[in-house]
């Protein structure tokens, strides 16, 4: 019988919708945990495929470890907050339905947890993974600072794990940020004086569906109003995202070539903090 001590509980949220592709892999990632003492709450939307008799079906195997509600929601974030409000964890970590944990990945964050037990925000590296399989490692950085975040520095959202007490103290994300909720949340966290510890190795394997310039550009626009709410110049932070429009749209120009495709995703497996 291993000796690895069983506690804390932690909580995975997972926020889905119509996720019949892919559900299946998410909830199999985290029943595979090494770590047993985890619970699975999944927030669905309202799906109208077969994601329900998924859930449905799989639940048995969870043993009383998951909860699960299906219900029209006011978007992303909105659904994350009922998942957050119902986790009984000491630390909360959320899933992409279409995402899958490294079967250690828990065990990894509650062993950093157990060492740093007033940090407040634990995360790691995430690995990318293309429809063709092709995937690279995302590296997270070493330390984080809030000038840092504020520039290009980037945290991992499914591969981050937070503390029940930083949601207690911060409350839940802001939905008036309806795809860049969580990097509003890092900068709170990191304004509030909050901890943040690194996890090494990957923790999270990340679906990219390829590379959308309108979504990318949506995201770039949320991120922005964020940056600005906390501090930023509009004119340097509306300067930033025009620069990565232009940076994206001379990748949409160019990625029917392989050779730039290896280079780009050469380039992003890179630490750029």
């Amino acid at each position: 019988m291993s000796s690895e001590p069983t506690t804390p509980l932690i909580s995975i949220v997972t926020v889905c919708l119509n996720a019949e592709a892919y559900i299946g892999r998410a909830m199999e990632s985290v029943l595979a945990q090494e770590y047993p003492s985890v619970e699975h709450i999944i927030i669905d939307g309202g799906s109208t495929d077969a994601t329900l008799s998924i859930i449905a079906e799989l639940e048995v195997r969870y043993a009383g470890r998951l909860t699960w509600l299906s219900e029209k929601d006011d978007g992303l974030y909105d659904a994350m907050n009922k998942g957050v409000a119902r986790a009984r964890g000491e630390l909360i970590g959320t899933l992409n339905a279409d995402d899958h944990y490294e079967d250690d990945a828990v065990a990894r964050v509650a062993s950093a947890y157990r060492a740093n037990p007033t940090t407040g925000v634990f995360y790691g590296d995430l690995r990318a993974i293309d429809e063709s399989g092709t995937s690279n490692v995302r590296s997270a950085p070493a330390a984080v600072r809030r000038e840092s975040l504020l520039g290009d520095m980037m945290l991992f959202h499914p591969a981050t794990f937070m503390t029940a007490a930083v949601y207690d103290s911060l409350g839940g994300y802001d939905t008036r940020y309806p795809i860049a909720a969580d990097y509003d949340y890092l900068l709170r966290c990191a304004e509030a004086g909050v901890g943040f510890a690194r996890v090494d190795g990957v923790l999270t394997n990340f679906s990219v569906h390829g590379v959308s310039s309108t979504n990318v550009r949506a995201t770039d626009r949320d991120s922005t109003r964020v940056r600005i709410a906390h501090g930023v110049s509009p004119i340097a932070a509306w300067a930033r995202y025009f620069r990565r429009a232009l940076a994206f749209a001379t990748y949409n120009r160019f990625a029917g070539s392989a050779a730039f495709r290896r280079a780009y995703n050469s380039y992003k497996g890179r630490d750029h903090a």
